[in-house]
């Protein structure tokens, strides 16, 4: 996605000015940005949703390639354990059994990344659910 110049304007307000919003106003004002505070958080309502939807097809993505990943980091480790019990020198044990160490951060930090990704997906899906389907007052 590509901002046009208001846009523009209205995220460097809102980084500038943080939740100031009455001073971010004066300073797009100023920038020929004479906008109500409706349509200043109107504006910055769509965009986070266009930047959430954006940050939602990577995970899908990476869901993907995180999952593949994982399979050939572990069959990796299988091999790796498969040729620590057919080795007999003491030495080369102890080299593959840190090669098999030195490999267990990269499984762990992919089944991590994975995980969050997942749980941010179950959280956007409970929300869109639930703005949907207002809960009566």
């Amino acid at each position: 996605m590509t901002l046009n110049d208001k846009e523009f304007h209205i995220i460097t307000a809102r980084i500038m000015f943080k939740s100031d919003y009455k001073v971010a106003l004066k300073w797009l004002k100023g920038k020929g940005y004479d906008i109500s505070q409706a349509t200043y958080f109107r504006t910055l309502a769509i965009m986070d949703k266009e930047a959430r939807d954006r940050l939602f097809k990577v995970a899908e993505e990476f869901e993907i390639i995180a999952s593949e990943e994982i399979i050939k980091f572990n069959n990796i480790e299988k091999q790796m354990y498969e040729e620590y019990h057919k080795e007999t020198l003491p030495i080369n044990r102890a080299r593959i059994l840190n090669m098999i160490a030195n490999l267990q951060p990269y499984i762990t930090a992919l089944h991590e990344q994975t995980k969050m990704i997942l749980e941010g997906k179950l959280v956007a899906e409970k929300d869109s659910i639930l703005s949907q389907h207002p809960t009566p007052e």
